[in-house]
């Protein structure tokens, strides 16, 4: 319902709310043996414009901070890592 009530916001530019916000969801556990590898993160919104949606991606082993770098970068933080990263997700930004 959030998500929803984001879309539905109109902003006085004419986009909507979820266009220029960026939201993720997910959990810190893939197994629920609190194994870090392999979770399922739903990103939604464009971050205003700069990233793509409607798609599944699979990151082939990188890390959760390989989507924080991704997020950070496109919303225009100037880091080339974070944390455990090693590089960003490919396929997400525009």
């Amino acid at each position: 319902k959030f998500v929803l009530r984001l879309k539905q916001t109109i902003l006085p530019n004419g986009k909507s709310l979820l266009d220029e916000t960026g939201i993720v969801w997910g959990s810190s556990m893939a197994h629920g043996n609190h194994d870090f590898n392999g979770l399922n993160m739903c990103v939604a919104g464009t971050a205003n414009g700069a990233l793509r949606t409607g798609q599944t991606i699979n990151a082939n082993g990188g890390t959760i901070s390989n989507l924080w770098l991704t997020l950070m970068q496109a919303y225009g933080v100037n880091l080339n890592s974070f944390g455990t990263s090693s590089g960003t997700i490919s396929g997400l930004r525009v």
